[in-house]
């Protein structure tokens, strides 16, 4: 039981919502089973303090939060009503372990999740007075949703940074274009930019192109997920696949060779924002593709953080 939840909360970030589904089914399970049992048997720890739950030998299983249909229950049509300092709670939310990543969790049940922080979405002059002054009381403040159709309200919530809002919709389905669909967008992209008759698109870039599209489609990497991850990690990423790649060139260290391969294999492994196991390096072409798409990834979340918003136009 242990075990299981150890790799729920180990889960990369490159990992299938269905394999995390068939973790959190193995868990339901498990805890079942562990309900039906005694406190003599295996809910109990090898010195009989307690069980795994922190339950004492003898004490009833506490219950345990049903997650079945919780994607229709917190997607549902609900009236809104915010507590009198403007705070909002969804009760149908299950109470998660600090550790637990709302948007993995929401992920695995198939919700797309996106937080909007009221510092930079609502009026200037209240947000200055709301840090200035120490307010606990949000109620001016009503959250813009994100672009698209299907989004619901479902908490705000006090942070460090201050008030969040955390808005979900069901999971939409990423088109992925076909090579031809692909090469078309890419020549009408440079012709709007060039103004030229442009043929003939490099290999390199359809493929990085195609790459970025992957990423999307197989791995979950949209614009709202690269959004979420300020940090440059999409540059560390690309780092990585870039300086592996001229290591793996280097030949291996010799006594009149002192090669820096070794060296150069460590840097980049430090570089590496993800969980190790998410690595996935191959041939040098293919790790610079991945490089490539990254760093486009990268440059398309800069340009959005940047675009003016509607007071600014």
């Amino acid at each position: 039981m242990k075990d299981i939840l150890e790799r729920i909360a180990d889960s990369s970030p490159t990992e299938s919502s269905h394999e995390l589904i068939c973790r959190l089914r193995d868990c339901a399970h498990e805890i079942e089973k562990l309900r039906g049992m005694p406190s003599t048997q295996a809910n109990v720890d090898p010195d009989g303090q307690q069980n795994f739950f922190g339950v004492a030998p003898g004490a009833p299983m506490p219950d345990y939060t049903n997650l079945e249909g919780l994607r229709e229950k917190l997607l549902a049509a609900r009236e809104i009503v915010r507590d009198e300092d403007g705070w909002l709670t969804h009760p149908d939310f299950p109470i998660c372990d600090e550790d637990v990543r709302a948007d993995k969790f929401l992920d695995a049940f198939g919700i797309e999740s996106h937080f909007v922080g009221m510092d930079g979405d609502a009026d200037q002059a209240f947000v200055d007075r709301y840090f200035e002054e120490g307010e606990s009381d949000c109620t001016p403040w009503t959250p813009t949703p994100p672009n698209g159709e299907g989004w619901m309200l479902l908490e705000i919530y006090p942070t460090e940074d201050g008030p969040y809002a955390l808005f979900a919709r069901r999971a939409q389905p990423v088109k992925r274009l076909s090579k031809r669909e692909l090469r078309d967008s890419i020549l009408s992209d440079i012709r709007s930019l060039s103004g030229a008759h442009v043929q003939v698109v490099p290999q390199a870039w359809q493929d990085v192109t195609a790459e970025r599209q992957r990423q999307v489609s197989d791995e979950g990497w949209t614009p709202d997920h690269d959004d979420r991850h300020v940090n440059f990690e999409m540059t560390l990423s690309a780092a990585y696949y870039a300086i592996y790649t001229a290591g793996a060139a280097l030949p291996e260290p010799s006594e009149n060779f002192p090669s820096k391969r070794y060296v150069l294999f460590q840097h980049a492994d430090a570089l590496w924002p993800w969980d190790d196991m998410s690595r996935k390096p191959t041939g040098a072409r293919s790790n610079l593709v991945k490089a490539g798409a990254l760093i486009l990834a990268e440059i398309e979340r800069i340009d959005r953080a940047a675009a003016p918003t509607g007071d600014d136009k």
